[in-house]
């Protein structure tokens, strides 16, 4: 039930910044995004400073902000949610 709840609580954070795409592949979870506009939200700059030990950008094929250092999965998922969470607590400029 706790996965069910992170990864929709994981999902509606992720649609306030139109993340085309959520994935977790061999430790890696990522956030691919539409476009380089919407990865260029200001909020999001933010909390990739705030956690930036944990994130990268990745542009090898779309924007995509990945996460990693996490045991497992659920880590993963509830890493990405508190990123996301502290995202939004900052007003949209």
């Amino acid at each position: 039930v706790e996965n069910l709840l992170v990864i929709a609580v994981l999902k509606s954070y992720a649609a306030k910044f139109r993340v085309k795409k959520i994935s977790l592949v061999k430790g890696v979870g990522s956030l691919e995004f539409p476009s380089l506009e919407a990865l260029g939200d200001q909020r999001l700059l933010s909390a990739m400073d705030k956690y930036g030990a944990g994130v990268r950008l990745n542009m090898s094929e779309a924007p995509v902000i990945e996460f990693f250092g996490k045991r497992d999965s659920m880590e993963l998922m509830a890493e990405m949610t508190k990123f996301l969470k502290f995202a939004l607590t900052f007003a949209s400029l």
